[in-house]
């Protein structure tokens, strides 16, 4: 179940606290995932085969963030996907097809919206 704390009138599910400063979570995948509550940055390694990465349902949870990055130089495609035909800006998935792409997605309490775009390197040697 979840870890709540209240402080105040301030409710925390699952808080993540290391000294006092939010410590945020960050996992790599090399397979089909679906999001924790308490993962913040998903890096996933398409190396071996495309997959996708499912964002939980939006509903409930009105500003989680998620920060979703391709961290391979393979052709194989990470694609976030939703759940209960939910959104990402008015789309069903996001495809992260090349290396150090990501995205960042914050819940509006119905669907995600993309609040940040993290470019691709521009080849192996490239720059951004």
């Amino acid at each position: 179940g979840a870890n709540t704390t209240t402080v105040g009138n301030l409710t925390l599910t699952n808080p993540t606290i290391s000294g006092g400063v939010f410590t945020p979570t960050l996992v790599t995948k090399t397979s089909a995932y679906t999001a924790a509550a308490t993962d913040y940055t998903i890096l996933g390694n398409a190396s071996g085969g495309s997959f996708s990465i499912t964002l939980p349902t939006a509903v409930g949870v009105s500003g989680q963030i998620y920060t979703l990055k391709k961290i391979d130089s393979s052709a194989n495609v990470v694609t976030v996907a939703t759940t209960s035909a939910q959104t990402i800006d008015g789309l069903s998935s996001y495809s992260l097809g090349y290396q150090y792409q990501g995205v960042q997605v914050q819940s509006n309490n119905s669907n995600w919206v993309i609040i940040d775009v993290i470019p691709a390197r521009n080849g192996v040697a490239g720059t951004f």
